[in-house]
């Protein structure tokens, strides 16, 4: 492993104003911690950077690993350990903790349970965004990798682009037509802090990295990168995504459309179709879905009920009326 005189000895500017701060939130991830700082630790680059570190609670080894991290690059890598786990108060840890202790011209994102593959990540995405100064934002795809069988299970963010311009617009971001974009992969200017702020204390949303996508590629679209160079990890038992898959989905849908409704706020009010457009979109994937509750779907149709067929308002009544049916058929149809 890298000393820390190995790490700084190229970087040109002093170590105590970093470049590109690094943002780390964690909870429970001793399986996974030591794999995302020392990829961290691994990226060889020009400018100084810092390694800020939230853990959140954790009830496991993983704070006692990171503190050995930080005592062996004191001047690299920071630690923020409340003495309470914030997420059960709502606090959105990334904009109320991290971010405000973020001294770089950049962000970079990385939770505990991912991690990055290449060593010239940050280099790479520094220069885009030095060469590019109308751009806020810069990802790139990533890897699945299953958490359980360990296997990589696809890629993520992987969109197809204009190699002489590489730019993924805000309609894209909004809608996702090609799946998911990669949170491990976000690099954004920090000059975009005091924005996401403002969206995420007037909306209290809990979801992050879709709507700081949307909010720094806004007009000027996002710049992507060819090169795979994250990995995002599926199926980590207590991570956000596990949590929220299948049964969860019933008060994570409303708050997403609530969120979005916020987002109006802060773009154009020509833009404003497309995001309701998007919330009816994620409103028809939970009625054709089997995992939502009757409830949930009934409180949907009267939301969006005039903007359905009649045919597809007796469908969706049905798969509501019949939800425990419906859901045991999607299950036998999974065998």
């Amino acid at each position: 492993m890298k000393t820390e005189q190995d790490i700084t000895k190229n970087w040109g500017g002093l170590i105590t104003e970093p470049m590109v701060s690094i943002g780390c939130l964690t909870y429970n991830h001793e399986a996974y911690i030591k794999e995302a700082i020392n990829s961290f630790l691994m990226q060889e680059t020009n400018f100084p950077f810092e390694i800020i570190i939230y853990d959140d609670g954790s009830t496991d080894a993983n704070r006692q690993i990171i503190s050995d991290y930080a005592a062996q690059y004191p001047n690299i890598i920071k630690t923020i350990f409340p003495e309470q786990n914030q997420y059960q108060f709502h606090k959105r840890v990334n904009i109320d903790f991290v971010y405000t202790h973020a001294r770089g011209k950049y962000i970079a994102i990385c939770e505990g349970d991912d991690y990055w593959i290449d060593s010239l990540k940050l280099q790479k995405q520094f220069e885009v965004l030095e060469d590019n100064p109308e751009i806020d934002l810069c990802l790139h795809p990533a890897y699945l990798l299953d958490a359980i069988s360990q296997k990589r299970v696809g890629k993520i963010g992987d969109y197809p682009v204009d190699l002489n311009n590489p730019i993924i617009m805000f309609e894209a971001v909004v809608n996702k037509p090609n799946g998911q974009l990669a949170t491990a992969s976000s690099f954004f200017r920090a000059t975009k802090v005091p924005l996401l702020k403002a969206f995420f204390d007037e909306s209290q949303a809990s979801i992050f990295d879709i709507f700081l996508h949307m909010l720094t590629a806004y007009k000027k679209g996002a710049y992507l990168l060819p090169d795979t160079m994250s990995v995002y990890r599926v199926n980590v038992p207590g991570s956000w995504n596990n949590n929220k898959a299948k049964f969860g989905l019933d008060n994570h849908v409303f708050k997403r459309a609530e969120a979005f409704g916020y987002l109006q706020r802060f773009v154009d009010e020509a833009d404003n179709s497309l995001l309701q457009k998007t919330v009816f979109n994620s409103y028809l994937f939970v009625l054709k879905g089997a995992f939502a509750s009757r409830k949930t779907k009934l409180k949907i149709l009267n939301e969006i009920g005039n903007q359905l067929t009649p045919t597809q308002k007796i469908k969706f009544r049905l798969f509501a009326e019949f939800n425990l049916l419906h859901r045991a058929i999607v299950k036998f149809n999974e065998l």
